[in-house]
C-alpha cells in the first residue's frame, strides 16, 4: 500500500521537476529538503525512484552534490 502510494506521489514531484532545478522557484529551499528527506525515506520502505521518475532521479543526483546533504 505504502509503495504504490509513494510511486504515485513520486509521479507527481517529477511532473513537478519537469524543466526545474528546485521543486518550487528558482532556488533551494524547505521544498527541497522534505524532498531530499522523503527520497532517503524511501529505502526503510523497501522501495526506490521508479527509472520512469527521470526528473526526480536528476534533481536527487543534483541534490546529493550539495555539501549539506552527504551522509
Amino acid at each position: 500500500r505504502y509503495q504504490a502510494e509513494s510511486r504515485r506521489l513520486l509521479g507527481v514531484l517529477d511532473a513537478q521537476l519537469a524543466g526545474r532545478d528546485y521543486v518550487v522557484g528558482d532556488a533551494f529551499s524547505m521544498a527541497d529538503i522534505d524532498a531530499i528527506a522523503t527520497c532517503d525515506f524511501l529505502g526503510w520502505i523497501r522501495t526506490s525512484i521508479p527509472d520512469d521518475c527521470r526528473n526526480v532521479k536528476r534533481w536527487r543526483e543534483a541534490m546529493s552534490q550539495r555539501p549539506g546533504t552527504r551522509a
